[in-house]
């Protein structure tokens, strides 16, 4: 597309002067990394949720350009050289890039100018010389992941959770339920005579003044709700990786947490508006920044309805159970601090498969204990969803891992053998 591009764009967009040759260059690139994003979860070649098929980019949403080439500099403490824009004036402080930059500890690679509502971010890919430090305490931490307290940790410290979407929800209301009202005037064929919103294409063009202050005025309020959400886990998960010489933390899915049925609409808003896999993903990459040492607790793991002091697991216990009653011993805590408790123990049997692991020189199948080492992955030889451990059949020596299709297939064929439909 590129190469089109730069054989076209006189005939097709006089105007491209105008802008930085990254624009264009961007776009393409960052089309060129969502349709490989596509084909390989397609091909199962992927981690995470299926990516889909690249959907348009409108203008309303986040505006962004890269910059790879060109002139790219830090001036001084407030100003910093973009290609074509020139010089501009930041809020916060450069110089700890700054000096970095001075004294050939670092490079940068990339610079990302981002439009949020009013703001306007820079941000910078720079490639680093990084000491890790040496962690001095080495205790255990386990750290329980929720929605009334967003981080409940084992030492006793809790993280509330800032509800940023209720701090600026009536702003919301008032923005979204005025853009109705001006879409309905402005636009009236938009709408069938029951008044609801026609589905397809939108003919509400042209805006007055007043409907792109409205709109101005809406995404300012998502905006700060992001930055609400952004700002409380970076605090938490900065304290975590820098007090805890080991951090045990839930590896969630949260993609198959949503509720179905009723009431699924409250739970899922305030599932989402916890941002319950930020705290996970955060300490992936601040534990190693830090020196400390990050485990995971297997999704299956049932750490809420385990007694933390008999290890007694109960068969039930619902959302709106804050306060944990174990019948074997009688013990009452709250039920965020239990799960914490139930996650730090893991440690002692991570130990002890790792000691084994080293002793013997046999591979451990982490897909089958409640925990696992940041970073391990299972056997790619198998295309199954689970890993080795819902392979089609064990390995033999000499031969290839069998996979899970291949297990389906010599079960097929050995039924129709059985009811003679094959020779």
């Amino acid at each position: 597309m590129r190469f089109v591009w730069n054989r076209v764009k006189d005939d097709v967009a006089p105007w491209w002067k105008e802008n930085s040759k990254e624009c264009y260059s961007s776009a393409f690139r960052d089309l060129a990394q969502a349709f490989k994003n596509h084909f390989d979860s397609r091909d199962e070649k992927r981690k995470g949720p299926y990516s889909g098929w690249p959907k348009y980019k409108t203008r309303r949403g986040h505006q962004s350009v890269s910059f790879s080439t060109g002139a790219i500099r830090i001036n001084d403490r407030h100003h910093i050289q973009l290609p074509t824009i020139g010089l501009l004036r930041v809020k916060e402080s450069t110089d700890k890039l700054r000096l970095k930059l001075v004294s050939g500890t670092a490079r940068i690679l990339r610079a990302t100018l981002v439009n949020e509502a009013t703001k306007v971010f820079i941000s910078f890919s720079v490639e680093s010389k990084r000491d890790v430090p040496a962690m001095t305490s080495k205790d255990v931490c386990g750290h329980d992941i929720g929605i009334t307290k967003l981080i409940t940790s084992s030492d006793g410290s809790v993280a509330e959770n800032p509800k940023a979407a209720n701090q600026v929800q009536k702003k919301i209301s008032r923005y979204q339920r005025r853009m109705d009202r001006q879409h309905r005037v402005a636009s009236p064929k938009c709408y069938s005579s029951d008044g609801a919103h026609i589905a397809g294409i939108c003919y509400w063009k042209k805006r007055s003044k007043r409907a792109r202050e409205n709109q101005t005025r809406l995404n300012k309020s998502y905006a700060k709700a992001g930055r609400i959400r952004k700002d409380g886990i970076h605090k938490t998960s900065y304290k975590a990786a820098t007090t805890h010489g080991v951090n045990i933390v839930e590896d969630l899915r949260v993609e198959q947490m949503g509720r179905k049925g009723r009431g699924k609409r409250g739970f899922n808003r305030a599932m989402y508006d916890a941002t319950l896999a930020e705290f996970r993903r955060e300490m992936a990459y601040k534990c190693p920044w830090y020196g400390s040492t990050l485990w995971l607790g297997a999704f299956w793991y049932a750490s809420s309805k385990t007694c933390s002091k008999c290890k007694t697991k109960k068969k039930k216990l619902s959302r709106s159970t804050r306060i944990f009653h174990c019948v074997s011993c009688g013990l009452e805590i709250d039920r965020d601090l239990n799960a914490a408790y139930n996650l730090a123990a893991l440690a002692e049997l991570a130990t002890v498969c790792t000691v084994a692991q080293i002793l013997t020189g046999t591979l451990l199948n982490w897909s089958k204990l409640p925990i696992k080492p940041y970073g391990w992955e299972p056997d790619k030889s198998t295309r199954s969803s689970r890993g080795c451990a819902r392979a089609g059949g064990r390995k033999v020596d000499g031969e290839e891992r069998k996979s899970a299709h291949a297990g389906k297939e010599d079960r097929f064929l050995g039924s129709q053998q059985k009811r003679g439909l094959l020779l």
